[in-house]
């Protein structure tokens, strides 16, 4: 990669000259150049390579920082990408960022590789930036554990594709389940991990039927649970300084819940309104009970009114092995009236 140098101070959409070898380029995309410092910095080209995710004899750089960095540049598709980093780009910086310049078969061959470890890549990184003092954890922070379908409406034949409702949409077709992991405090946000869900050949056989609230030690047989667990694990053994775990209600199962337990976690979640909880004075009542009877109070700051109280957790029906979990339940009423028209009319508190 030639080594240009600002003229003056750079600004994203502003056309600045930047010099490479007393020769003018002139470009919209200059911030690329700090883009790619961070990527040497962090050493991404020589992770990329532990992990064997190279195709066809192209340079780890090429073919992973420009696809990195098409969606800063305007390109959303492989087409797109190489057309951008191709001698022919319109952008003269980005014409001359690499020496070589792969078509867009070669970037699609090289995404779809299923020999490819991208979890073990993604992982590394994480390990890297935990270690650095510009993106090291604090003891405050937040891990944040959630699911996303990603559609492929038109892409059958990918790998780790699933027939899943689009919760956006409610269409339903080929998609990507996704189990994501990440750690958040004010002043950044960094991906952790992530695991695709995808039933296996197994748990496809007829009569196939797995154990009702337990974790899974069959690697043929993972639930999303089951996987997020493993993440949970991993992340911890990184010696990651939070303990603070968010997650949505999808989350609550009670074995689940155990399990975050076991591993020292602090968990806030939401509570399914049906779930049945023991208060500190021993009366047992279901959480949209008990949310109904708490007193609240306003808290200007976030334009809510919410109240709290201490008790227990009891185990479903199906659980009974498990003792209650202790813990704070929290009501909240109004959390959404800045995000809705219909919660401003609604007046029943939730948890």
């Amino acid at each position: 990669m030639p080594k240009p140098t600002f003229s003056q101070r750079y600004y994203r959409n502003e056309i600045r000259p930047i010099f490479n070898n007393q020769v003018a380029l002139h470009t919209q995309y200059g911030g690329l150049l700090t883009v790619r410092e961070a990527w040497d910095w962090l050493n991404v080209n020589h992770i990329q390579r532990q992990a064997g995710i190279e195709w066809g004899g192209e340079p780890a750089e090429v073919l992973g920082f420009s696809y990195m960095a098409g969606p800063l540049v305007g390109a959303s598709t492989m087409k797109a990408i190489a057309e951008k980093f191709s001698p022919g780009s319109k952008d003269a910086l980005l014409a001359a960022l690499f020496n070589r310049h792969p078509n867009w078969y070669t970037y699609r061959r090289y995404l779809a590789d299923w020999r490819f470890d991208w979890y073990h890549f993604t992982q590394t990184v994480a390990e890297t930036l935990l270690t650095l003092p510009l993106t090291r954890t604090i003891a405050t922070g937040q891990m944040i554990l959630d699911d996303v379908v990603v559609p492929k409406w038109y892409a059958e034949q990918m790998e780790y594709l699933a027939k899943l409702k689009d919760p956006c949409t409610g269409h339903i077709g080929p998609a990507y389940d996704i189990i994501n992991l990440g750690y958040v405090d004010p002043d950044k946000f960094l991906p952790l991990a992530f695991r695709f869900r995808i039933k296996t050949a197994k748990e496809l056989e007829p009569g196939f039927k797995r154990a009702k609230g337990e974790p899974s030690e069959d690697p043929e047989v993972q639930t999303k649970l089951d996987l997020a667990l493993s993440l949970l694990r991993w992340v911890i053994g990184t010696k990651i300084a939070t303990r603070y775990l968010v997650f949505d209600g999808w989350w609550s199962v009670f074995w689940f819940l155990h399990e975050l337990d076991r591993l020292g976690l602090w968990w806030i979640g939401k509570i399914r309104h049906d779930r049945l909880v023991r208060r500190l004075d021993g009366q047992v009542g279901t959480v949209s009970d008990f949310a109904a009877d708490s007193p609240l109070f306003p808290v200007p700051q976030l334009g809510v009114e919410a109240g709290a109280y201490w008790g227990y957790l009891l185990p479903p029906v199906y659980d009974q092995k498990r003792p209650p979990l202790p813990a704070k339940f929290v009501v909240v009423r109004y959390l959404r009236k800045a995000m809705t028209k219909a919660a401003k009319r609604c007046s029943r508190p939730a948890v």
